[in-house]
């Protein structure tokens, strides 16, 4: 088991490498390590036993399913800014209902946007 996670691993940074490769100026190079950063900080659990690391990690996904969304169909990301709006005062009710510590309703209102998300990128 330990030594197929350190293979994933290893394929991920590769494949991460290559795509830092590409970057052409300063922006992308500082946004292609912070989304690194935070999907190597958000693979164990530390991270997520607090409403911050939960937060950072929910929204660092939900970026690059965002991302994934737009690259899928560019021709309909006008349309997909009214479904984020719709989907983000959903899951802020949703959050709200959860109730706890206003942190954690902010994360678990991100969570809700990740399930949402990865339900629309499953359809597509």
């Amino acid at each position: 088991m330990v030594a197929q996670l350190v293979s994933q691993l290893r394929t991920s940074q590769r494949a991460w490498v290559r795509s830092r490769n590409t970057c052409k100026s300063a922006q992308c190079l500082q946004q292609s390590y912070e989304r690194r950063i935070a999907e190597l900080a958000c693979m164990d659990g530390p991270a997520l036993a607090s409403a911050i690391g939960v937060s950072t990690c929910a929204s660092a996904e939900l970026r690059r399913m965002d991302h994934e969304l737009v690259a899928r169909d560019p021709a309909r990301a006008q349309g997909l800014e009214a479904w984020r709006a719709a989907r983000g005062s959903r899951c802020l009710k949703e959050g709200q209902a959860a109730g706890g510590a206003p942190g954690w309703q902010s994360a678990s209102a991100l969570q809700c946007e990740v399930k949402a998300t990865q339900e629309r990128l499953a359809r597509r």
